[in-house]
């Protein structure tokens, strides 16, 4: 996609517009201040001209970039309002009156968070008893705690105390860098993947598994696989460095680095086994009327993104066939 062309790179521009700073504008998109140099950089790559006066302190958007901002406030209400129609149809048309209250909501470090900011401030605009915050990857634990709210997760948690709704499957495949598979050569095979370092996320991250898939085929990384693990945010930056071969960083993370090629998929068809996502909210808030209508809003989001960012890129690539169809997202009640 072009550069202009993409709903994210404008919200950083805008937030880039109020704060004048670009770590701030970061934090406000939920992005890495890596990541906010990277579209900026494009940005101002693909419009001809600088966007930010960086001489001056503190910094301020130049004059050409200043006379974008109207523009740029209309095509991303535009887009907030086509997702709040995408949204309507799977569930969020039916909570007149229902949404009230504000909630704190955690997403996975690496998940693509620009559709979810989308979805919330048109629920904020249409619900104006509704508020939510984001945060980052606050685990069973925290929701107990009552760090969060409810909590999109890799998992179905075991907790009596929490309650699920399942959130449909999401795949991963195995990708690297161009320079890593110069380097090091690539696999021809799925029994090669021993002579390659992989990228592993952490055992305790929720949903770790050591799973690949082909169609009906499956294998075990072997324990003594050469790996480094870590968080979602660290294995991503380690696939962009050319360290090694990922297995679980996630679509939405590396998407600008697939379409430019800077990153590509490894073992044609091999995936990670799929994640099984839930939205997740403390058991005793489950049968309240704004929790269980907000989950099911979270869950038909999750279920509509991740099938339509897998099924793009797999098609992207010519391996569909290698992947097995997603499960159905369940639409009744939550499980406990």
């Amino acid at each position: 996609m072009n550069a202009l062309e993409n709903v994210g790179y404008w919200r950083l521009f805008l937030a880039l517009s109020r704060s004048g700073s670009l770590s701030a504008a970061a934090r406000s998109e939920g992005c890495s201040l890596a990541a906010a140099s990277r579209t900026l950089a494009r940005l101002e790559r693909e419009l001809g001209f600088l966007v930010l006066e960086r001489s001056r302190r503190p910094a301020a958007l130049t004059a050409r970039a200043k006379a974008l901002v109207p523009a740029a406030e209309n095509f991303v209400r535009a887009a907030q309002a086509v997702a709040a129609a995408s949204a309507s149809g799977s569930g969020a048309g039916s909570t007149a009156g229902a949404l009230r209250g504000h909630f704190r909501i955690s997403l996975p470090a690496n998940s693509g968070r620009s559709t979810y900011f989308a979805l919330l401030q048109e629920l904020e605009s249409r619900h104006p008893g509704f508020s939510a915050e984001i945060m980052t990857d606050c685990g069973t634990e925290g929701l107990l705690a009552g760090q969060a709210d409810l909590a999109l997760m890799p998992c179905d948690p075991a907790s009596k105390q929490l309650a699920f709704f399942p959130a449909g499957l999401e795949y991963t495949f195995l990708m690297a860098t161009p320079g890593y598979l110069r380097q090091h050569g690539r696999p021809e095979s799925i029994g090669q993947l021993e002579n390659y370092t992989v990228l592993l996320q952490s055992a305790a991250s929720a949903g770790f598994s050591t799973r690949l898939e082909r169609g009906s085929q499956y294998v075990y990384l072997s324990p003594s696989q050469p790996c480094r693990q870590g968080d979602p945010l660290f294995c991503s930056a380690l696939l962009l460095q050319g360290e090694g071969i990922a297995v679980d960083v996630a679509l939405g993370a590396v998407e600008d680095e697939l379409a430019y090629g800077r990153v590509v998929p490894v073992l044609d068809g091999w995936h990670r086994e799929p994640w099984r996502n839930a939205v997740v909210c403390r058991a005793v808030d489950a049968g309240r009327p704004a929790f269980s209508e907000l989950a099911r809003i979270l869950r038909d989001h999750a279920v509509k993104t991740a099938e339509e960012r897998w099924k793009r890129w797999y098609a992207h690539f010519g391996f569909m066939s290698a992947v097995s169809q997603p499960e159905q997202a369940e639409t009744a009640g939550p499980r406990v």
